[in-house]
């Protein structure tokens, strides 16, 4: 370990005292950097913990710009000594640095180091900065090679022109036909100079929409209206291409009317489940349903079976492959479950036309999507889902007001079917509660309330006292008995409430209801 630092010295005094005199710092940087990931791959962190404090030194000396691969290592050290402030202090002095950094190849690697690292560390401000600043050079990088290609094209075009002119001098009878010629390589290059401006509109447009989603999700998983500004003055953040998008940036998910609701705590959120082991893709579908749906994101077949049983999602999200065929064979275990059935299932399959279809088909997925996702086309198979749903309510709707007639449709889900069974069965008592219900079919309290109101929309308390009424009502009409008599039969123990009830519910008045019938 000692002859290392003293051959390490040597080097940086060789390195300062080398030609002329004149210091190699590349070369000096390069031993500082050799010599911490030394200390690293010896575990030596104390070393390394001085190293790097040397190294910060000696780049802040010559303001430089921070390689990549050594912000890596600097960040690995503290992570490991467990040093956020000096980690941090770090980044923000590359940071700062990297924002004089006229070259934006080296600009655009060191923003995507800083971006990983501040992500690492939890700096999620600092990471969306980085970010932004980068898609900033990128699109610089573009301009710079579209500038290049034009001056090509130009000296093509001076070319062309200077040989079109020496063709007239030596045959002035080709001058109509060097002309058409000319006119249509003028139109081609408008052509191109056209495609290529609107290509860069299109793409500053793209990536505006999903800088606007990233921000949402922020918002939403920090709890806040709208992302703060940091108040250091030399930080990422100050650059000028940056403050216009963050301080007018408005988080439309703050302004849906379900959202709202829910956070006032007039209605439950529903739940959705994304299972995807791509973590970019997952963050980009939670940002697409993350107005109308509370979404949970899993990984794994494994965790996402656990968290099914656990939750009851109003909708699942599924890759058909995670790994190997996992995605399919995970949606095929919850619609063969009865506990799970009813829950919405959406595949996420590679394959286009039949091969995708047969995908859904073999998952026995309610709706299958194509990658790569189209926010439009996604958000429209959600809708239809969620039309779907309303349908079932609706048919349920009407199965209760014909119930206890003689026009009773026929439930073909078994849950619905035994649910009813067991409150016809209890009609009569003024004690049923609807947690008996849930013991009876062998489900907890919370799992039976959401599965019922997924299927019908109803509380079970609300199902009981609908079914109830629609019992007294037929009673009444085929005049069975007195309307304090009748609502006994059907589970009221107060006339006086049976009757309000009734009347709130239909409208009429039971002994309205008598006359009339």
């Amino acid at each position: 370990m000692i002859q290392r630092v003293i051959f390490a010295s040597l080097c940086l005094l060789v390195s300062y005292t080398g030609a002329g005199q004149s210091p190699n710092w590349r070369d000096s940087l390069r031993i500082r950097t050799s010599l911490l990931r030394e200390h690293i791959q010896e575990q030596n962190y104390e070393a390394a913990q001085v190293e790097a404090d040397e190294l910060r030194v000696f780049l802040q000396q010559r303001y430089t710009p921070y390689p990549p691969s050594a912000l890596t290592l600097l960040s690995a050290v503290y992570l490991h000594n467990r040093d956020k402030e000096s980690a941090l202090s770090a980044l923000s002095e590359a940071a700062k640095v990297v924002e004089s950094d006229r070259d934006p190849e080296t600009k655009a690697a060191l923003l995507v180091t800083l971006q990983k690292e501040y992500e690492r560390w939890g700096a999620l401000a600092e990471a969306a900065a980085a970010q932004q600043l980068l898609a900033a050079t990128q699109d610089s990088i573009a301009v710079r090679k579209m500038n290049t290609r034009t001056r090509e094209l130009e000296d093509q075009i001076d070319s062309l022109s200077a040989l079109l002119q020496v063709k007239q001098q030596e045959n002035p009878d080709q001058i109509t036909l060097d002309r058409t010629r000319w006119y249509v390589l003028v139109g081609s290059f408008s052509t191109l100079l056209l495609a290529l401006f609107g290509w860069q509109a299109l793409s500053t447009k793209r990536w505006r929409q999903r800088w606007e989603r990233r921000e949402r999700e922020w918002d939403l998983q920090q709890g806040k209206p709208e992302v703060p500004l940091p108040e250091a003055s030399h930080s990422v953040l100050s650059s000028p291409v940056l403050q216009p998008v963050v301080q007018t940036e408005a988080v439309s998910a703050y302004h849906s009317p379900k959202y709202e609701a829910w956070l006032n705590g007039d209605k439950e959120m529903p739940i959705a489940l994304v299972v995807e082991n791509n973590r970019q893709i997952a963050l980009y579908i939670r940002s697409l349903i993350s107005t109308h749906y509370q979404v949970e994101m899993v990984g794994s077949s494994a965790e996402a079976m656990k968290r099914v049983h656990e939750l009851l999602p109003d909708l699942i999200v599924c890759d058909a492959l995670l790994q190997s065929n996992e995605g399919i064979d995970l949606i095929r275990q919850v619609k063969l479950s009865d506990k799970t059935s009813h829950i919405p299932v959406l595949l996420l399959s590679r394959h286009h036309g039949n091969e995708g279809r047969l995908d859904s088909l073999r998952a026995g997925a309610d709706a299958w999507f194509t990658r790569p996702i189209q926010s439009d086309d996604f958000n429209g198979t959600i809708q239809e889902l969620q039309e779907k749903q309303k349908h079932r309510h609706e048919d349920f709707n009407r199965f209760i007001q014909l119930c206890f007639t003689n026009h009773r449709p026929s439930l073909t889900d078994r849950f619905l079917s035994e649910v009813v069974l067991h409150i016809e069965q209890q009609m009569g008592n003024p004690d049923f509660m609807p947690d008996e219900i849930a013991r009876k079919l062998q489900m907890t309290n919370p799992h039976f309330v959401r599965k019922l109101r997924a299927l019908t929309g109803k509380e079970p308390a609300q199902l009981i006292r609908e079914l109830r009424l629609e019992k007294a009502k037929y009673l009444l009409e085929q005049r069975v008995g007195t309307p304090q008599a009748i609502s006994g039969m059907v589970g009221f123990s107060n006339p006086g409430i049976f009757s309000m009830a009734f009347k709130d519910y239909f409208g009429d008045n039971t002994n309205l209801l008598m006359v009339n019938y």
